[in-house]
């Protein structure tokens, strides 16, 4: 038992940091892809502009859903789910948001929604392997809620100060967007891989 302890601790740990990296990493790879499909896109508000984010959206969403999945594959069955799920929820959450109030409500929402969405499609996966999985989604809509916040601070609080510092305009805008990437992804991923590593250490025990 004390063996098994110890190695559903490291591996939780393990899982935990690996989270959250694939977490940063697909948001800031996620936010950044705005700078290109605002190019693509065109006029605002016109026909190619609600295409190209839909679309681009979508394949960024489900980039950072492969991230998840390259940690979860192993220990969570049927976790190829949360691609699906944040394929839908980023670019569905942006739109909504940018219809209903525009910036930076936009990037709120998206967040917001991939909490709620992949929160659910992770429930629904891990109910089936451990007790307790309503905890997770709770914890995504929830931490995905706080790093929406966390990262429209983030980036209302830099706006100016990334164009001071950066005249080229389309690369400042990279830059915030990075900034938001980073610090959604970082407060989102690890309040959602704190609850998950509790829940994967409880797979890993009934296994045993």
């Amino acid at each position: 038992m004390v063996t098994v302890t110890i190695e559903s601790v490291h591996g939780t740990r393990n899982l935990l940091f690996q989270w959250i990296l694939a977490n940063v990493v697909g948001l800031t790879l996620a936010m950044m892809s705005l700078a290109v499909i605002d190019r693509v896109g065109g006029e605002d508000g016109g026909l190619a502009d609600g295409l190209s984010h839909l679309i681009g959206l979508a394949l960024a969403g489900a980039a950072v859903g492969v991230l998840q999945w390259l940690v979860l594959r192993r220990m969570v069955y049927r976790a190829a789910w949360g691609i699906l799920a944040n394929s839908l929820a980023l670019p569905v959450g942006f739109i909504l948001g940018y219809a209903l109030a525009g910036p930076p409500i936009d990037f709120f929402a998206a967040f917001v929604l991939l909490g709620i969405l992949s929160g659910s499609v992770y429930w629904l996966v891990l109910r089936r392997q451990t007790c307790g999985a309503g905890w997770y989604a709770l914890a995504s809509s929830v931490g995905w809620f706080l790093g929406g916040i966390a990262a429209i601070l983030v980036g209302v609080a830099l706006g100016d100060h990334v164009g001071a510092v950066i005249a080229n305009e389309t690369l400042g805008y990279l830059a915030l967007l990075a900034f938001i990437g980073i610090t959604g992804g970082l407060v989102g991923g690890t309040i959602t891989g704190v609850a998950l590593a509790r829940l994967v250490r409880s797979v890993i025990a009934s296994t045993r």
